[in-house]
């Protein structure tokens, strides 16, 4: 029988046993809406309130300025959308498609975009971001590290930028929360997340928007999140996203360790074995993740042939599989198609363990070696 190795924490991850409990609170009944004023809304709203207020210390902010929402894409959707389609934003060519797509969307609408360049070091500069500042920008869109490839923005630089032309700066910290520690610089406005990127459950995600920013509300109806998004909260949810940070605030140190140990011994290895291997980014990387190209091997085929072998990798961001064409990412830093097509991503979670990434290596270098004979 096949060991599956699952090495594709940067499209999801496993629920932490610990954040299942948590969600059993609500789950296992009894039937409760926040909303509602009798004792059983009532015990939800308590439990809502805690769980916010609990969201909110991890982000050192106010329970107000917690906004709780489907995931990552909603969250960034709330706030692109609710700057309205006037003025002018600067975001970057490697942003992910909830970003890109939305951002060329409403610029088909009348708002003006300039979009970073990047080049090989795979995230904008701070020099580029002061050279795109107009007068009339009214926002900064920028993710903390790329999904693909996991190279950082330099962060500091980037929130000083914001706060010294006092320009509301969206940091998407998806890829970020769960592999490093994050504590919001005052010059960012907002912060996007979702529960699944760290071991909390699909379908929740939260905005964290500081109260000094004023957006307008896309879901209308109830009262619900201070008026900026209407609908009867997913309060399991909710519950499992505020243990996931719970965890992350108590643990972060460790977990971080434990990845980039994973992540070092996992390249170090496929160096050793595969020596034409490259590692795509030249700026510094969160600790997990692995965007690799195998040179002269087609990587939708070396994919297929990974999942044959019981190791589950990616060609990229989740939300783009299936694409034909190669990474837009990777193109947009300069990396030559047949490169760019050759490309993997492993990126490894808390659950991983060494003699898992020890097996995955023999299985992979067998692969490659096998492919590239044919």
């Amino acid at each position: 029988m096949i060991q599956r190795i699952y090495l594709d924490n940067n499209a999801t991850t496993a629920l932490d046993p610990r954040v299942f409990k948590a969600m059993l609170v609500d789950l296992r009944g009894p039937p409760a809406n926040p909303s509602s004023i009798h004792w059983f809304g009532k015990q939800a709203r308590e439990h809502l309130i805690q769980a916010r207020e609990s969201v909110a210390s991890f982000f050192h902010a106010q329970p107000e300025e917690i906004i709780f929402t489907s995931g990552g894409t909603e969250s960034i959707n709330l706030f692109l959308r609710g700057l309205g389609t006037k003025g002018h934003i600067i975001t970057s060519e490697i942003e992910h498609s909830c970003v890109y797509k939305t951002a060329q969307q409403l610029e088909s609408q009348g708002l003006k975009v300039s979009y970073l360049p990047v080049g090989a070091w795979g995230a904008p500069l701070p020099e580029d971001l002061l050279s795109a500042i107009r007068p009339d920008t009214k926002a900064i869109i920028l993710s903390a590290a790329n999904s693909e490839t996991g190279v950082k923005l330099n962060l500091t630089a980037i929130a000083e930028i914001a706060l010294e032309h006092n320009i509301p700066l969206l940091i998407d910290a998806v890829s970020l929360i769960g592999k490093e520690s994050f504590i919001p610089h005052p010059g960012i406005t907002a912060v996007a997340i979702s529960g699944h990127k760290f071991h909390a459950p699909k379908g929740i995600g939260a905005l964290f928007l500081r109260s000094s920013c004023k957006i307008t509300s896309v879901i209308t109806g109830g009262t619900q999140e201070h008026l900026h998004r209407a609908g009867t909260e997913n309060l399991a949810g909710i519950l499992g996203l505020a243990e996931g940070l719970r965890i992350l605030s108590q643990d972060q140190t460790l977990i971080s360790q434990h990845l980039f140990d994973l992540r070092s011994h996992f390249e170090h290895i496929l160096k050793r074995e595969i020596p034409e291997i490259q590692i795509h980014g030249e700026g510094p990387r969160i600790s997990n993740t692995s965007c690799l190209a195998f040179p002269g091997i087609d990587g939708e085929t070396l994919l297929i042939h990974l999942d044959m072998a019981g190791i589950a990798a990616s060609l990229g961001s989740a939300c783009a599989s299936g694409a034909i064409e190669p990474s837009r990412i990777l193109l947009k830093m300069g990396i030559p198609n047949k490169i760019a097509r050759s490309s993997v991503r492993f990126s490894v979670g808390r659950f991983n363990t060494r003699e898992e990434i020890d097996l995955a290596l023999e299985k992979i270098t067998g692969i490659v070696k096998k492919i590239s004979k044919i």
